[in-house]
C-alpha cells in the first residue's frame, strides 16, 4: 500500500483493482476481488468504463463504502481556495473487523477500532488548502493471512491541479535512476540494441518525474 500511496502522491489517478492470480499463487479463484459500480443497465463496456473511472474497491474480505461531500468512490471534487471535506467510510465483514481507516494523501487521518463488530463506520471533517485524495481501508480479523479491503480514491483538486507530494516524486525518480545505473552495467542483454531499448524506457520515466518536480525543485 505504501508504494500505491507514493504513486497517487505523484498525481497519477490509479484505481484499485484485484485478481486472485490463481495458478500462479496458491489462492482459490475469487479470493481477491474487485467490486465496481457501473451505470445501469449492466454491460461489459460499462463495467470497464466505471473501473477506469475509479468507481471501485478491492477486497479479500470486508465490503467498503466511502463518500466525500456526498460523492461516491471515484468522484472528482474541484475547489478554488480552501474547502471542507466531509468524509464518511463504512465497512462490513463476514467476520469481526479489526479496524476501518480513512487515508488522506497516504496518511491515516481517522481510525475506528473494532471490538468484535462486523460493521464499522468512521466520519471525518477535514479542511484542505491543496489538492488531496481520500480513500478508505479496512482490516478483518484472521489468524492465517491478511484480510482487508481498499477503495479507489476520491480526488479533491484545487483549480484542477493534481496531488503533488515532492518527497514521493523524488522517491520514484531515485528508483528510476537506480534502474538506469543497473541496466547500463547489466551484461545479460542479447544485443546492445536491447539494452538501449530498455534504457530509453527508463529515460522516458525519468523525464516524467523531473517534469513533475518542476524547474523550481531540485532533484
Amino acid at each position: 500500500m505504501d508504494l500505491y500511496y507514493k504513486f497517487l502522491n505523484c498525481g497519477f489517478q490509479l484505481p484499485a483493482s484485484g485478481g486472485s492470480a490463481c495458478g500462479v499463487k496458491p489462492l482459490p479463484v475469487g479470493y481477491s476481488r474487485v467490486y465496481v459500480k457501473p451505470e445501469l443497465p449492466f454491460s461489459y463496456e460499462g463495467f470497464f468504463k466505471a473501473l477506469k473511472q475509479g468507481r471501485s474497491f478491492s477486497t479479500n474480505g470486508p465490503m467498503l463504502d466511502l463518500t466525500v461531500n456526498g460523492r461516491g468512490i471515484g468522484s472528482r471534487i474541484d475547489f478554488d481556495q480552501r474547502t471542507k471535506l466531509q468524509i464518511t467510510a463504512i465497512a462490513e465483514g463476514a467476520a469481526p473487523l479489526d479496524s476501518l481507516e480513512i487515508i488522506v494523501n497516504g496518511k491515516r487521518a481517522a481510525v475506528a477500532q473494532g471490538g468484535g463488530e462486523r460493521t464499522l463506520k468512521v466520519k471525518l471533517d477535514r479542511e484542505v488548502a491543496e489538492s488531496a485524495w481520500v480513500a478508505a481501508r479496512a482490516f478483518q480479523s484472521s489468524g492465517e493471512t491478511v484480510v482487508f479491503g481498499h477503495t479507489s480514491p476520491i480526488y479533491a483538486t484545487k483549480q484542477g491541479k493534481p496531488v503533488r507530494v515532492v518527497e514521493d516524486v523524488r522517491y520514484w525518480l531515485q528508483r528510476v535512476e537506480k534502474l538506469l545505473q543497473s541496466t547500463r552495467a547489466e551484461t545479460g542483454f542479447k544485443t546492445e540494441a536491447d539494452r538501449l531499448e530498455v534504457l530509453n524506457t527508463y529515460e522516458q520515466a525519468r523525464s516524467v518525474y523531473l517534469k513533475l518536480l518542476g524547474p523550481e525543485t531540485k532533484p
